[in-house]
C-alpha cells in the first residue's frame, strides 16, 4: 500500500476539512435546526411534531416527511412544501398566504379555516382532505387531485381548478366566483347551495354528472342534471 508523505497527508486532511466546512448548513445540521422563520428542513423527517402557533414564515419543507405533524395556527406565510408528504397533518387556522404545495401529496390533511389565499397547489395530491371554510382566494389548484376532499363554505374566489380531479368532493355553500373549471373532472361532486353562475370553463357534460339542489345557481345556458341528489 502506498503511504502518503507527512506533507501530502496534511494537504489531504486540510482539503477534507475545507470540504466539510463548505457544505451547506442543511447538509450539516439543517434537520436539527429549531423551528423558526426561514428554517430549511428540505428532505427532513419531522413526523408527528407539534409546531402549532409558531412563527415559521418562509420556511422550506420541500420533499420533507411530515406525516401527523401539527401546524395548526402556525404562521407559514410564503413557506414551501413542494413535494412534501403530509399524511394526516394539520394546518387548521394556519397562515399560509402564498405558500407552495406544488406536487405535495398525502391524505386526510386538515386545512380547516386556514388562509391559503394565493397558495400554489398545482399537481398536488391531497385526497380526502378538509378545506372547509378555508380561504383559497386566487389559489392555483390546477392539475391537482382532491378526490373526496371537503371545500364546504370555502372561499375560492378567482381560484384555478382547471384539469383538477374533484370527483366526489364537496363544495356545499362554497364561494366560487370566477373559478376556472376548464376540463375539471367532477364526477358526483357536491355543489348544493353553491353559486356557479360566475365560474368559467364549465360545460353541460360536467353539469350532467354533478350533485346540485334547488339552491345551486348555474351559468346561463346550462341545465341542472335530472338526478340532482347524490
Amino acid at each position: 500500500m502506498h503511504k502518503l508523505s507527512p506533507n501530502r497527508l496534511g494537504v489531504v486532511l486540510a482539503m477534507a476539512a475545507f470540504s466539510i466546512a463548505a457544505l451547506p448548513d442543511h447538509a450539516q445540521a439543517g434537520c436539527r435546526s429549531r423551528a423558526g422563520p426561514g428554517v430549511d428542513w428540505t428532505k427532513c423527517s419531522k413526523e408527528k411534531l407539534v409546531l402549532s402557533g409558531q412563527d415559521m414564515k418562509k420556511a422550506v419543507f420541500n420533499k420533507a416527511y411530515l406525516a401527523g405533524t401539527d401546524f395548526s395556527s402556525t404562521d407559514l406565510r410564503h413557506a414551501s412544501f413542494e413535494g412534501a408528504e403530509l399524511i394526516r397533518g394539520s394546518f387548521r387556522n394556519a397562515k399560509l398566504q402564498g405558500a407552495k404545495f406544488s406536487r405535495a401529496y398525502g391524505s386526510r390533511i386538515n386545512f380547516n379555516k386556514a388562509d391559503l389565499s394565493d397558495g400554489r397547489l398545482s399537481k398536488a395530491e391531497l385526497q380526502r382532505s378538509n378545506f372547509s371554510e378555508t380561504n383559497l382566494k386566487g389559489a392555483d389548484l390546477s392539475n391537482g387531485d382532491f378526490f373526496r376532499s371537503v371545500f364546504d363554505r370555502a372561499d375560492l374566489t378567482g381560484a384555478n381548478l382547471s384539469r383538477a380531479n374533484i370527483s366526489r368532493a364537496s363544495f356545499r355553500n362554497a364561494i366560487l366566483a370566477k373559478v376556472d373549471f376548464t376540463l375539471t373532472y367532477m364526477y358526483r361532486t357536491e355543489f348544493q347551495g353553491a353559486d356557479l353562475s360566475a365560474v368559467s370553463g364549465l360545460t353541460q357534460q360536467q353539469i350532467a354528472i354533478i350533485c346540485t339542489d334547488s339552491e345551486t345557481k348555474l351559468p346561463k345556458g346550462l341545465i341542472a342534471p335530472i338526478s340532482q341528489s347524490c
